[in-house]
């Protein structure tokens, strides 16, 4: 047995050597493709932005104006949906619903915030049935970044408003299409692609499974207890949960690392406390408890892709905060170093 482990010892010294090798050679460059998957909403699009902070020179003026105009749409459909949804938690609310809630439903979201609207959106954010039903937003379909943006009226409402940093991190806009960003880090190129992750666009994600390194797979976790946009029948963690079995059960994918980033760990560490994880998996037994329910997602979660040809990594992240998603990116980083140099030793060279 000895003898056996200096082996090992042996081969796995030389492996890294070769690939400390190949980081240090200034000369060699290799590129790292990760494929992000996910559902939509899962926040997978909040990540890339984040690299793009992270590694980039941030955003530019003029990036910074297009979100305004989303971040504005963000603030009045959300709080038209909000509307929208009291019939769910109070019997007779369309009777009783105050002029003003009724007009606001009337609105084009992409009007923008006329000094009406402001005065408007201030009123309905100050009543109590429209925060009872924020509190039960789980029942309607709303982003997660919604309070933010009706709690900051008074600064982005200004005429002179530019979204910083963070405001467009919560900003929502569904991906279409590809969304990519590439960085050089650790003598390596790294090459981050985000495709939709709605179901009208989950056939395009074919189109980009050559040549993968790693595929990061996005979950929200907080989304345990809400129904899918395009089905209300179809909790989203199933949904979540189905996908990633079917997707990583592609051949293509069979020695492909994969790393699960359990997102919104945040908002989840809130609902926990108030809804149980058994509302989705009816094998659940832990109660209201943060450990028992995280380990209970990431033992499923790793269930349905678990092969011995594959390393699945397991991290939580909170995708709104910069030094987190940092963090995250480092252990990843860290991981594929230590964990799957092959991926090192068989990339492709730019």
């Amino acid at each position: 047995m000895g003898n056996k482990q200096k082996k090992k010892n042996k081969k796995e010294r030389k492996k890294n050597q070769k690939i400390e090798s190949m980081l240090n050679d200034p000369n060699e460059k290799k590129q790292v493709k990760i494929l992000i998957l996910g559902t939509g909403e899962s926040g997978k699009s909040t990540f890339v932005k984040q690299i793009h902070l992270i590694h980039k020179d941030g955003f530019d003026t003029k990036t910074r104006e297009r979100f305004k105009i989303a971040i504005h749409f963000n603030l009045i459909k959300g709080l038209q949906d909000l509307i929208e949804g009291l019939p769910l938690i109070r019997k007779n609310v369309q009777k009783s619903l105050s002029e003003v809630a009724q007009d606001f439903l009337q609105l084009n979201p992409r009007t923008g915030l006329t000094t009406t609207i402001i005065d408007a959106v201030e009123s309905l954010w100050a009543d109590e049935s429209i925060k009872e039903m924020y509190e039960q937003r789980s029942l309607i379909q709303i982003p997660s970044s919604t309070n933010y943006f009706l709690d900051s009226l008074e600064r982005i409402s200004k005429n002179d408003y530019l979204p910083n940093d963070n405001d467009i991190i919560m900003c929502r806009i569904p991906t279409t299409g590809i969304n990519q960003v590439q960085f050089e880090d650790q003598g390596l190129q790294w090459s981050l692609i985000d495709v939709g992750g709605q179901r009208s666009e989950r056939r395009k994600w074919i189109h980009h499974f050559d040549n993968v390194s790693i595929v990061f797979y996005v979950i929200a976790l907080d989304e345990y207890d809400q129904a899918l946009y395009e089905n209300i029948e179809i909790n989203r963690m199933t949904e979540s949960l189905d996908l990633l079995s079917q997707t990583l059960g592609n051949q293509i994918f069979r020695k492909t690392p994969c790393f699960l980033i359990f997102n919104k760990f945040d908002l989840f560490q809130k609902k926990i406390k108030k809804v149980d994880l058994n509302v989705c998996f009816k094998k659940y037994k832990g109660g209201k408890n943060e450990q028992n329910a995280l380990n209970f997602i990431y033992k499923t979660f790793k269930k349905a892709v678990s092969s011995k040809k594959r390393n699945i990594n397991c991290f939580s992240s909170i995708g709104t905060e910069t030094d987190n998603v940092c963090q995250v990116l480092k252990q990843v980083q860290e991981s594929v170093k230590r964990n799957s140099p092959h991926i090192l030793s068989s990339l492709n060279q730019i």
